[in-house]
C-alpha cells in the first residue's frame, strides 16, 4: 500500500509510547467523540529531552539538494503562519523551529511530495499541531491501511488526498469512523465517488462528531428544508453543515427572507442550488456587501433574483478582494474598447481563466490589480471582508 512502505525508517520519537493515544499538550477539538482517550502530561524535562532529539535529528538528516531546499522552503511557509503570541496560555504547545524541520524533513525523506507536505502545514495552520508525527510507525500505518479500506481509494487517491485523510489519523477506523461513515450512507443513501470526494474534501469532522449528532442535525434538516429529498440533496453536497449544526441553517433560511428578500421556498431553493453557502452566515455585512455588489454589477431586478441565478454560489463564495478588481478591470475595458455588452460570468475562476476571458494578460491584470487594492475603491467595497490574503511567493 502506499505509503505504509514508506514509513518502514520513521523513526519514532522518544515521548510516544507506541499507542493509538495521542501525545500531551494538544488542545481536545470540540468535535470530539468523549472516547478518545490521551495519555499524561509529560513535565518539561521530557519535552527538552524531545527538543534535543529533534535537533539532532534535523541535523542529521539530509540537507543537500532539492530536498534540504524543500525542507527550509516548507519551515519557511509553516512559520508564516504562526498565530501564537508568547504569552498565550497555548504557546507551549507549538513544536519549535527543530521540532517542526525535523518532522518535514521526515516526510520528505519517506517520500512524501513537498505539495503534500505544503498542503498538511496550511490545513494544520502552519504546523504547530502536525498530529500525524505524533504517532508511531505502526500506528499510522495501520489507520492509513483501514481508512483506504473503509473508504475504498486506490494508492493514487490516498497519496492525493492525504492531506485531508491526515486528520481521520487521529482516530481508530474500524471504532470511531466506520459507524459514522455507515450511518451518513444510512441518512443520506449510498455514496457515488463524488459525494465521497466531497466529504473527504470538504469535512472530514463530519466523520468524527459523535453518531446521535449527526441523527440529530439530519432531522432538524430534513424539518427546515421540507422534506427527506432536499435534506438529503443539501447534506451530501455541503457535509459541513453537519459541523455547522442547525442553528445555522435556520440562521440563513430567516436571513435570505429577511434581508434578501426571498419567500420560504426561494430561500429553500438558493441553499439547494448552491449547497456552499449553506455553512456560511449569511446574515454577515460581508456577504450583504457581496450580494448588493453582484446584484448591482449583473443588473438583477433584486438580491433575490440575483441569488437563484445560475453559478450565484461560486460568486458569492469569493471575497471582494478578488471580485473588485475584476469588475473594476472589466469597467476600464468597457471604455478603453467600446465594448459596452462585455461583463464575463467568469469573475470568481482563476486568474489565468478570468484573463483569457476578457483577452488580457495575466500581467496587465496583476499591474492594475495591484494599484486597484491600493485604491479608495478598495477600501471602501471590502470594507467588510477582513485583510486580503497575501500570496506567497518563494525566491
Amino acid at each position: 500500500m502506499w505509503f505504509a512502505a514508506s514509513l518502514c525508517a520513521w523513526q519514532v520519537p522518544s515521548r510516544l509510547d507506541g499507542s493509538t493515544r495521542r501525545a500531551s499538550g494538544l488542545r481536545r477539538r470540540a468535535s470530539r467523540p468523549v472516547e478518545y482517550s490521551r495519555i499524561d502530561r509529560h513535565g518539561w524535562t521530557a519535552r527538552r529531552h524531545e527538543q534535543q532529539r529533534l535537533a539532532v535529528t534535523g541535523a542529521s538528516a539530509s540537507s543537500s539538494g532539492n530536498d534540504g531546499n524543500a525542507a527550509q522552503r516548507l519551515l519557511q511557509l509553516s512559520q508564516q503562519y504562526d498565530t501564537l503570541a508568547v504569552d498565550d496560555r497555548n504557546f507551549h504547545k507549538q513544536l519549535t523551529a527543530e521540532e517542526r524541520l525535523a518532522r518535514i524533513q521526515m516526510l520528505l525523506q519517506q517520500g512524501v511530495t513537498e505539495e503534500t507536505v505544503q498542503r498538511v502545514i496550511e490545513r494544520s495552520e502552519g504546523g504547530p499541531y502536525m498530529h500525524l508525527l505524533l504517532y508511531s510507525q505502526d500506528t499510522v500505518t495501520a489507520r492509513l491501511a483501514g481508512l483506504q479500506r473503509l473508504l475504498e481509494l486506490s494508492d493514487a487517491e490516498v497519496s492525493k488526498l492525504f492531506p485531508y485523510l491526515a486528520e481521520l489519523l487521529e482516530a481508530d477506523p474500524e471504532q470511531h469512523i466506520r459507524p459514522r461513515w455507515n450511518l451518513l450512507q444510512s441518512l443520506l443513501g449510498e455514496f457515488q465517488p463524488a459525494d465521497k470526494r466531497r466529504f473527504i474534501l470538504s469535512s472530514t469532522h463530519s466523520m468524527l462528531i459523535p453518531e446521535p449528532t449527526i441523527r440529530d442535525v439530519f432531522s432538524g434538516v430534513e424539518q427546515l428544508m421540507g422534506s427527506t429529498a432536499a435534506a438529503q440533496s443539501l447534506l451530501r453536497r455541503s457535509p459541513k453543515s453537519f459541523a455547522c449544526g442547525i442553528k445555522r441553517l435556520a440562521t440563513n433560511l430567516s436571513a435570505l427572507q429577511q434581508l434578501y428578500g426571498c419567500s420560504e421556498q426561494q430561500a429553500q431553493k438558493v441553499l439547494l442550488r448552491a449547497a456552499q453557502l449553506a455553512p456560511l452566515k449569511l446574515e454577515a455585512p460581508k456577504f450583504q456587501c457581496r450580494v448588493a455588489a453582484l446584484t448591482e454589477w449583473y443588473g438583477h431586478a433584486s438580491p433575490a433574483a440575483m441569488l437563484l441565478a445560475p453559478s450565484s454560489g461560486r460568486r458569492l463564495c469569493a471575497s471582494l478582494w478578488v471580485l473588485g478588481p475584476r469588475m473594476a478591470f472589466i469597467r476600464r475595458f468597457r471604455l478603453e474598447r467600446a465594448e459596452s455588452d462585455l461583463n464575463t460570468s467568469a469573475l470568481a475562476i482563476g486568474t489565468d481563466g478570468f484573463c483569457r476571458a476578457v483577452g488580457a494578460s495575466e500581467e496587465e491584470y496583476a499591474a492594475f490589480e495591484q494599484r486597484w487594492l491600493a485604491s479608495p475603491e478598495a477600501a471602501e467595497l471590502c470594507r467588510h471582508e477582513g485583510p486580503p490574503r497575501m500570496k506567497v511567493i518563494w525566491v
